[in-house]
């Protein structure tokens, strides 16, 4: 069986079907529910569906053979066996689990269970239904036992699969009754009695809303009257911030209304006391209408709606709003709207003028293949020593580099900060947070495991040096009158620490350290989930910023007050994981945007031959770190001359914002300035010891290394972030093109089945074609001739 059995807190005990705890709504992990029954008090165990830690399941409960009938009248792929399936072993009953798509859960939110004798002229028999299951509700799972028939057994123990929005939609019409066609003025008194239930005083929620409105069509002064009620309100940042949304694609009108439902706005009880008048109106509208005049234009008329929701002005809140009341009056499926709609808009997207493509896409696919001349920004020598080092593990010599800027930042900490503008009060702390981004077995770990090992070293001599130090401690407490100090545990590196415990440890180390993830999703994902209510996010940015750290608890002895903070972080991550970050709504408030990512080429990590390794590289890591350990350190400043390099090049970075496809890669592009600074300051000390250059001023050769060191990385994240937007042409084409550099040669259908995700995106086979053929045009591949479909080979280094 696959994974789920390993989906958290959301399952619960029953005996005979019948759930045994208390508030078993709630959830228990897989591991208690086996040990109750191994104990004997219960006799199998349920799924809670709904939705749980962001994840929404949905069974879909046939009971009878009549049941299948209202399922093939909601759509056809409820009767696909492509997803997880089980039985009861009665006829005609069995169960289908779905995931819901990561936008709809808010239109979800209120849906519990869904009884369906009759949909259309489908109509289940005698006692049998179909049953639609969400919140509060559980399913009974295999290899449980059943009262009549023995046991539960599995039909397709494949993972449940995620509903397209089409498939989200069929169910959702059947699930929610679109009785009123909302006006303009009633859409506008739902959003300002919403609003009520919302504070603007949360950041993140205040641009979640104004992002909202924006996409929707509404005017800023909706938004502004709102943000009036804050006392952080800045009226000259309004009209900025509005014009930043028109990059965000993917929240509606549905965000805002989640934000209000979760501080107790009841939409469902709102829409009936105020559209009762036009509930009757358009019943009235419906009753007299004429059904031929309606059925002989319904293709007509259908045609002209996909034309009107295929434009990308159209809200998709407002676009699902007449979908459903263009199906509710005519009868038509939304799947068969929804699909033509994603039809036409890949379409669309196809057509665009590929000479206007061409200089984008050419820039952001040669972003793997580009590497540094390390031995310019580094130097001769550490340069051979990166290169032969990483030729041996093997790995790519700039992921390398990539930790080596964290370490090092991490062991200058808080003991210097780089002065960009001292009129204004400008400083740049030593803070770094970077990542390699690879596919499993490109050997991420063993490349950020080598740059580390130094601080793994120096770990070890500071506990060793603690333990030392509580002997004494412990032989001065058995001398009467004596109150020694108890000692302390010092660290230079932590692993997988969640914000709690780095600022715990950062209070026992004023200097500061680096945290190492194995993985950095798990980082992401830490955020919130041991703690109560607390913000991480916030938290997360003030650390990033090296801000002083203020902390009170109920023991005054345990609060703490850091003037300044240095927590660098570093680590690996697969692209797929990362994608889940990337298309995160919390990250368009920036999160991602505070690292440094490289994903490079990596080689294969094929086993080396076992022959001596030159220590040349580890030694470097522990001259430059121990040097910086006991060397004496002060603020650094930056020449007018290297301050006049950074300049310009932060103007030509800001004046390209308008240009980025994303707010993710516009933020990238105005945070990309202080980490060019820091990757200075870093350079500096570099050479400092390395190169014996004297004083504390950032040089302008130092300025022109950083500049083209942050340039680098900034092209990486474009690119990274480019490729996960699947809505966009360019980022099809790289998911396309990453597929034919890893197998020079294939067709269509081999390139469609290597990805599920094109399938997820409503994509076919004759789509990828289409962006093969792309490829071809933009020289990237040569076609094969064939019998049939299209066959590419790839033109440049195989990946």
């Amino acid at each position: 069986m696959y994974s789920i059995t390993q989906l958290g807190n959301r399952y619960a005990v029953c005996k005979d079907k019948i759930y045994l705890d208390t508030q078993w709504q709630k959830g228990k992990s897989y591991d208690y529910c086996m040990e109750e029954i191994a104990k004997g008090r219960a006799n199998g165990y349920g799924i809670i569906t709904g939705e749980v830690e962001g994840l929404g399941l949905v069974a879909i409960d046939f009971d009878g053979e009549s049941s299948t009938a209202v399922a093939e009248a909601i759509g056809l792929w409820l009767n696909d066996n492509d997803t997880t399936q089980w039985t009861s072993g009665k006829k005609g009953h069995h169960q289908r689990l779905y995931k819901i798509p990561q936008p709809h859960l808010p239109f979800w939110s209120d849906i519990t269970k869904h009884d369906l004798k009759q949909v259309g002229k489908a109509k289940a028999i005698g006692d049998e239904h179909l049953e639609i299951r969400y919140n509060n509700h559980a399913s009974v799972l295999p290899e449980s036992v059943h009262p009549e028939t023995g046991y539960y057994k599995w039909i397709n123990g494949s993972e449940a699969r995620e509903l397209s929005f089409a498939e989200s939609y069929d169910l959702l019409n059947q699930c929610t009754i679109f009785h009123s066609e909302v006006t303009a003025d009633d859409e506008l008194n739902l959003i300002h009695e919403a609003l009520t239930y919302i504070s603007p005083d949360d950041y993140h929620t205040w641009v979640m809303v104004g992002a909202s409105l924006y996409r929707h069509g509404i005017d800023i002064t909706v938004w502004e009257a709102w943000s009036q009620q804050s006392p952080k309100y800045k009226p000259q940042e309004i009209n900025t911030k509005w014009q930043s949304f028109s990059k965000i694609t993917n929240i509606n009108l549905g965000t805002l209304i989640h934000y209000a439902k979760v501080n107790g706005f009841d939409q469902s009880q709102w829409m009936r006391q105020n559209l009762k008048k036009q509930r009757k109106a358009l019943n009235n509208t419906l009753n007299n209408s004429n059904p031929d005049t309606a059925e002989n234009n319904v293709i007509s008329l259908t045609q002209q709606l996909v034309d009107k929701l295929s434009s990308p002005d159209i809200a998709p809140d407002q676009r699902d709003l007449q979908i459903a009341v263009f199906c509710h009056q005519h009868k038509v499926s939304s799947n068969t709207i929804c699909r033509a709609i994603e039809s036409r808009q890949r379409q669309t997207d196809t057509e665009l003028d590929l000479e206007q493509l061409s200089k984008t896409f050419n820039d952001l696919s040669a972003v793997p293949q580009q590497k540094l001349d390390l031995a310019y920004l580094l130097g001769d020598y550490p340069a051979t020593v990166i290169e032969q080092i990483a030729s041996v593990v093997p790995t790519n010599p700039d992921a390398l580099l990539t930790i080596m800027l964290p370490v090092i930042a991490s062991v200058i900490g808080t003991r210097s900060n780089i002065v960009v503008n001292h009129h204004i009060g400008y400083y740049v702390p030593f803070i770094l947070r970077t990542m390699i981004v690879a596919p499993s077995g490109k050997k991420k770990s063993p490349t950020a495991r080598l740059a580390i090992d130094c601080l793994h070293k120096k770990n070890y001599q500071l506990y060793q040096r603690y333990l030392s130090d509580y002997e004494y401690y412990q032989e001065q407490l058995e001398e009467k009158g004596n109150k020694p100090q108890e000692p302390k545990q010092s660290y230079v590196l932590l692993q997988d620490a969640t914000i709690d415990g780095m600022i715990t440890a950062h209070a026992e180390n004023p200097n500061g350290f680096l945290v190492y993830c194995d993985e950095v999703y798990g980082y992401f994902n830490r955020m919130n989930k041991f703690t109560k209510g607390g913000d991480d996010v916030q938290r997360d940015l003030e650390l990033y910023e090296g801000k002083p750290l203020i902390k009170t608890r109920k023991s005054k002895e345990s609060n703490v007050y850091l003037p300044r903070t240095a927590i660098s972080i570093t680590g690996t991550i697969q692209e797929v994981a990362l994608q889940q970050i990337l298309g995160n709504k919390q990250d368009l408030t920036g999160i991602s945007a505070r690292w440094l990512m490289w994903c490079g080429n990596m080689p294969n990590g094929y086993l080396q031959d076992r022959t001596a390794v030159d220590d040349s590289f580890a030694e470097m890591m522990k001259y430059i770190t121990d040097s910086l350990w006991y060397m004496d350190l002060t603020d650094l400043t930056i020449s007018d001359e290297a301050y006049r390099l950074l300049q310009q090049w932060q103007r030509t970075v800001i004046d390209a914002i308008p240009n980025c496809n994303s707010l993710q890669s516009e933020t990238k592009h105005s945070k990309i300035e202080s980490d060019c600074v820091k990757i200075a300051g870093v350079l500096h000390y570099f050479y400092k010891i390395l190169h014996d250059i004297e004083g504390t001023e950032i040089t302008a050769n130092i300025m022109e290394r950083a500049i083209i060191i942050a340039n680098y990385y900034l092209n990486h994240y474009s690119y990274l972030v480019e490729k996960a937007n699947g809505t966009l042409l360019s980022a099809r084409l790289l998911k396309v093109l990453d597929i034919v550099q890893r197998r020079v040669i294939v067709t269509a259908n081999d390139v469609f089945k290597s990805s599920r995700q094109f399938k997820t995106d409503g994509m076919t086979t004759a789509d990828v074609a289409q962006l093969l053929l792309q490829l071809v045009a933009l020289g990237k591949a040569e076609r094969i001739a064939t019998n049939k479909g299209v066959k590419v080979k790839y033109v440049g280094e195989k990946k």
